[in-house]
């Protein structure tokens, strides 16, 4: 296949495959096969896994892990906050899609991306609006929110939902979802939320991220 001819043009990737699955010391691409590029990228994958947060430390016992903010914020989170009904823990997400009426217009009202979300896949207009619901693990670093980047802060996001969406802020929403509804939280709930949703952040070291990858196109710095 094309992958595994390009693959092989690269003496670095030779090099590291037959270091990760070679029988012998000889670099000549014969390692490079579909199974074990499989190989290489499940392993990648495995160390995207976020296990280690403040949550998992308490919900495995260790009830020192939360702040007393944060606990307030996880009993908001699971009760009168509804968030547990799109975001089910423990990877916080449902794998589902939904609209919430996100803002297409910036607080300066400058316009947003369009995009037609899950209605452009069906082609559809029921689902116009749509996307699927993210996971919540390192969402404190994941900054802007929403699909457009609308709302810059987890502030900003919780007093969206807070206020009952799109909806409850007067916008044409008819495709919101029915769970998407005024929830008449306190500023301390809102607070304590957002000070929950931070305990998700992964507690692991950074990856050491080079700055290419063997066929020398750069990598982008970001890290979540």
């Amino acid at each position: 296949p094309g992958l595994l001819r390009r693959l092989r043009a690269v003496p670095r990737y030779r090099e590291l495959f037959s270091k990760a699955f070679g029988a012998n010391s000889q670099p000549d691409g014969s390692d490079i096969t579909l199974p074990n590029v499989a190989r290489a990228l499940a392993a990648f994958q495995r160390k995207l896994n976020i296990i280690d947060t403040k949550y998992d430390r308490f919900v495995s016992g260790r009830d020192e892990a939360l702040t007393t903010e944060q606990l307030r914020g996880l009993v908001t989170f699971f009760g009168s906050g509804q968030c547990n009904v799109c975001h089910i823990a423990p990877v916080f997400h449902d794998d589902s899609v939904a609209s919430i009426g996100v803002p297409t217009k910036n607080e300066k009202g400058a316009p947003l991306d369009a995009d037609a979300g899950f209605g452009a896949v069906l082609r559809r207009a029921d689902g116009i609006a749509q996307f699927k619901t993210p996971g919540l693990r390192n969402i404190e670093r994941t900054a802007p929110y929403m699909h457009n980047g609308s709302f810059a802060t987890l502030e900003d996001v919780v007093k969206f939902y807070n206020e009952g969406g799109g909806r409850g802020r007067g916008l044409s929403a008819d495709s919101q979802d029915f769970r998407v509804k005024k929830l008449d939280l306190t500023e301390q709930q809102e607070r304590d939320l957002v000070a929950f949703l931070k305990s998700l952040n992964d507690l692991a070291p950074p990856p050491v991220i080079p700055a290419t990858v063997p066929s020398g196109l750069s990598i982008a710095k970001k890290v979540l």
